[in-house]
């Protein structure tokens, strides 16, 4: 729309700046930062390319984000808060997105496409660049603590619905966390304190009239990092995604609102969660 829309938020540890892609400016996606406290926004990226999955390092000093400025979507790295060198850490053919951080700082995990339209795990060391295969998957999320990684790939039930699962970085098993016969959960986002998970879930639609497309719902929920508690947090209207852990509990995300999207923010209530069963 004319206004443009925010999407893909992303918290510092320290919870005073908030990352983000906008069309607010231009049609082409590009990568903002939000002062939290001021309210200050700055263009990180310009320029005829987009530039999506914008993801702020542990200490708040650097933006590793996705763009396809070389031709084909890689990772890239930037200083966060100064004008300075933007380098390029990923060269596949293939397309890489959603970088995600290890907790200390020298790691990038994230989804990279094959030629056969298929997404993988990997991780890059910043340092070498050497890269390490984890397993098929895509979207991925390093937990604080820095001992798993949770991502998405499709059920073990039913190939067209998604599922959120974890990877243990000590012994590289893969586990389960939350599957729906209803709807497919992609987009985890793990909480400060390593113990739950936040994640979208799609509910498809069937069309309003004959001969339409078929739609769909997007709402927030939470499970713990084991796919106990599975708690919804957000209404019916079916417009809520990108769920992004912030300080003091709150849990920011992107919603349709008055023609666009938008970036809004809610407290989960932990111990007043209602447990329901999948």
């Amino acid at each position: 729309d004319s206004a443009g829309s925010d999407l893909e938020p992303d918290l510092s540890c320290a919870g005073k700046w908030m990352a983000f892609v906008s069309t607010r400016h231009s049609s082409i996606p590009q990568v903002y930062l939000q002062s939290l406290g001021d309210g200050r926004i700055i263009q990180k990226t310009d320029g005829p390319y987009p530039n999506l999955s914008p993801k702020l390092s542990p200490d708040g000093q650097w933006l590793a984000l996705a763009s396809n400025r070389s031709g084909n979507f890689d990772l890239w790295v930037m200083p966060a808060h100064e004008e300075g060198l933007t380098w390029q850490v990923t060269t596949a053919p293939g397309e890489d997105r959603s970088p995600s951080w290890s907790p200390d700082g020298k790691r990038l995990a994230y989804g990279s496409k094959d030629e056969y339209g298929r997404w993988h795990l990997w991780v890059a060391e910043l340092s070498s660049r050497n890269r390490t295969y984890l397993c098929p998957g895509e979207r991925p999320a390093w937990s604080p603590d820095g001992k798993r990684i949770a991502f998405q790939r499709p059920s073990p039930r039913d190939q067209g619905w998604y599922a959120i699962w974890t990877f243990d970085l000590e012994d590289s098993q893969i586990a389960l966390v939350t599957h729906n016969t209803r709807w497919g959960a992609i987009a985890p986002a793990w909480s400060p304190d390593a113990r739950w998970l936040a994640f979208t879930a799609v509910t498809p639609l069937p069309p309003e009239k004959p001969g339409e497309p078929a739609g769909e719902q997007r709402q927030l929920w939470m499970s713990s990092a084991q796919g106990s508690h599975l708690t919804r947090l957000t209404g019916t209207d079916g417009s809520e995604e990108d769920p992004a852990w912030g300080t003091e509990g709150y849990l920011y995300f992107s919603c349709r609102f008055k023609g666009g999207r938008h970036l809004w923010r809610l407290k989960p209530g932990i111990s007043s969660f209602k447990i329901l069963e999948p």
